[in-house]
């Protein structure tokens, strides 16, 4: 296990892979831990792989104050520091995108490419998903049902409608690592605390790095108009659009993803 210091705050990560090194960056609740083992074996082949533990989420320490998107992108740059690397390719799905944009806003100089996966620009640009999604993935659990069961219905119910059924052992598998060092209640209320903090769109136009903006038509958590107004907002960016993938977009459509990936940064 490896860390790196933030401030006062440990911040665990993962290193594997050989090749030009990518900060992987993970979205609300989740953590380095959770990631498609096949997708990150699979890049890991041409890449160095930096899977980050957002503060309070697998591994990193967990913290009672609150803190902001700008921090954790601070996080994330700690970890650079301890290995001793001057810049990286970021890779950035959903929460671990808004971290992304902001290490590219914040520290230019870190940033070699720049991919943004079913994420959002700031407000007021974003787009809320329906109310009753968010309100099915803030519910309380159901002290009824297994705790395995509650995991999968949540996440399940922001990946494309038909992934579920199509492919079981993938989720079963996603929801096993998140079960296996899940994120407490309160860190994940301070991340969406910090995600609500993510504001002023217009900062983006300054981000010159290249970057690919990838999202899945069949989003429920952060829909499809958030990538299609983040590929306009950021200069120049290339815009994928993934049909029939939901919000999970490493677990969905591993390979395009990886495709696509290589194409920007090799």
């Amino acid at each position: 296990m490896k860390h790196a210091t933030s401030g006062a705050i440990r911040i665990h990560y993962q290193d594997t892979g050989e090749g030009e090194p990518v900060l992987v960056l993970n979205g609300w609740t989740g953590s380095g831990l959770i990631w498609p083992q096949a997708w990150v074996d699979d890049l890991a082949r041409d890449f160095r792989l930096l899977r980050v533990d957002n503060r309070g989420t697998g591994h990193s320490e967990i913290t009672d104050d609150p803190f902001t998107i700008s921090d954790m992108a601070g996080d994330a740059v700690a970890v650079l520091d301890a290995e001793g690397v001057d810049s990286a390719h970021v890779f950035g799905l959903s929460m671990g995108g808004m971290i992304a944009q902001t290490i590219a806003l914040e520290h230019p100089e870190r940033v070699r490419t720049l991919v943004l996966a079913a994420t959002a620009p700031p407000a007021p640009e974003n787009v809320a998903p329906e109310p009753e999604v968010l309100a099915q993935l803030l519910a309380p659990r159901d002290p009824g049902l297994p705790p395995g069961h509650y995991m999968g219905a949540i996440w399940g119910a922001i990946c494309a409608p038909d992934f579920p059924q199509r492919r079981p052992d993938v989720l079963d598998a996603l929801v096993a690592a998140v079960m296996a060092k899940p994120t407490p209640l309160e860190v994940i209320m301070l991340q969406l605390q910090a995600i609500v903090g993510f504001v002023d769109p217009d900062r983006l136009g300054s981000i010159a790095t290249t970057t690919l903006v990838l999202h899945g038509t069949d989003d429920p958590l952060l829909p499809v108009e958030n990538g299609r107004r983040l590929g306009k907002l950021v200069p120049d960016a290339r815009y994928e659009e993934l049909a029939g993938v939901g919000h999970l977009v490493p677990w969905e459509a591993p390979e395009r993803t990886s495709e696509l990936m290589r194409e920007v940064l090799l």
